[in-house]
């Protein structure tokens, strides 16, 4: 089991206060993850995408690895349902629930799962009369180690 301490150690090694946009890689015991940050500071960090790559594929079906973090990822703004699950494609779609709204935007996280265990995470923010276009999101370090650990748990 990955301890999000041991994540939180590593997340404080390998992502620098201060400098701006950066791609950072963070690896512990079974898993190793990217991160694309707009900024980053001593207590949070800007995301813009979250990858993470567990070490061993998943025993888990792809149906029951996403119904088991739509329920075990918590510290995100919205809580995440399943939207859809392609086993032949070996993909599954997981959304925030209740997206944010702001005037006529909404912006919600979007989380996809993949056969082999990897799983993306990004929030978006959609327009009426536009495309949807990646928007960073704020997570402290600390909330960020909870997240990769049940990510990979």
């Amino acid at each position: 089991m990955i301890l999000a301490d041991t994540v939180r150690q590593s997340l404080d090694e390998h992502v620098r206060p201060g400098s701006g946009a950066q791609t950072a890689h963070v690896a512990g015991p079974g898993f190793s993850c990217e991160l694309d940050l707009e900024r980053a500071d001593d207590l949070a960090c800007a995301l813009l995408r979250l990858r993470v790559v567990p070490a061993q594929p998943p025993t888990a079906s792809l149906r029951e690895r996403s119904q088991t973090l739509a329920g075990r990822v918590t510290g995100l703004l919205e809580p995440l349902q399943v939207i859809e699950v392609d086993a032949g494609q070996g993909a599954a779609q997981l959304r925030s629930q209740s997206p944010a709204a702001r005037g006529d935007d909404r912006a919600y996280y979007e989380l996809m799962l993949e056969g082999d265990g990897r799983a993306t995470l990004r929030r978006y923010l959609g327009h009426a009369d536009a495309p949807r276009s990646p928007t960073p999101f704020t997570i402290t370090r600390d909330a960020l180690a909870k997240l990769i650990t049940d990510l990979v748990s």
